[in-house]
């Protein structure tokens, strides 16, 4: 994938922002200064001014009633990182054997550097997937990305069984949870309660009982079995 800017340009620090911007604009939700301090854990002065910095370069805009978004640029910029990482992940996980957490992190690292041509040769090598090992679809060369309409664990009917499709997290502790607890795309579940509160929630898998935090099952989207 080609974005109009060469990443030889771009810092790390850059990429990051626009991912996650670009991650949270798929949430339907705002991009705010405040939303992007948390998800990148940095302080609002200096998300502050990196935006101005983005705005600069044309990866951002800023409309009349101060909503920020990205540009047609940004959102390719951000798609061609995405892509990198989720390509790393699978690499990592399906031919290096690594576990979801230690991919995760070194993906993280290696997504801002990879060269396009050996992007090219580990699509070549994994035979062009579609998603990565988490289930999340892998952007393409061009810079698109089709997003399945998914329903998270936590609006699934009580009683009603439950196909787990995707896993949304970027932190290593929640994917090492979720894997150490068999939560993998493909697994079939049904919910027999959610406790109020943030209370943990209950679900049936195969013919055991299981908990997790509502923090966890957040993470967790997939599809109803009819």
């Amino acid at each position: 994938m080609n974005t109009i800017l060469s990443r030889e340009n771009i810092s790390a620090s850059i990429q990051d922002y626009v991912k996650n911007a670009y991650k949270i604009s798929q949430q339907d939700e705002n991009i705010t200064v405040s939303k992007l301090s948390r998800a990148l854990s940095v302080s609002l002065p200096s998300t502050t001014n990196m935006i101005k910095r983005l705005v600069d370069l044309s990866l951002m805009k800023k409309n009349r009633g101060g909503k920020i978004k990205l540009t047609e640029k940004g959102e390719l910029l951000a798609l061609e990182v995405i892509r990198h990482h989720r390509l790393l992940e699978t690499f990592f996980i399906d031919v290096l054997g690594m576990d979801w957490a230690a991919a995760h992190e070194e993906a993280e690292i290696l997504e801002h550097y990879i060269s396009e041509r050996l992007e090219q040769l580990i699509d070549k090598k994994l035979a062009q997937p579609k998603h990565d090992p988490h289930g999340e679809p892998i952007p393409t060369r061009s810079g698109s990305l089709k997003q399945k309409n998914l329903l998270n664990l936590l609006d699934t009917p009580v009683k009603e069984k439950f196909r787990i499709v995707e896993i949304h997290s970027s932190q290593a502790e929640m994917l090492s949870y979720l894997q150490n607890n068999k939560l993998f795309p493909g697994t079939e579940l049904i919910v027999s309660e959610i406790a109020p509160f943030d209370g943990p929630v209950k679900f049936e898998m195969g013919k055991q009982t299981h908990f997790i935090g509502q923090s966890a099952a957040r993470c967790i989207y997939g599809e109803k079995i009819t």
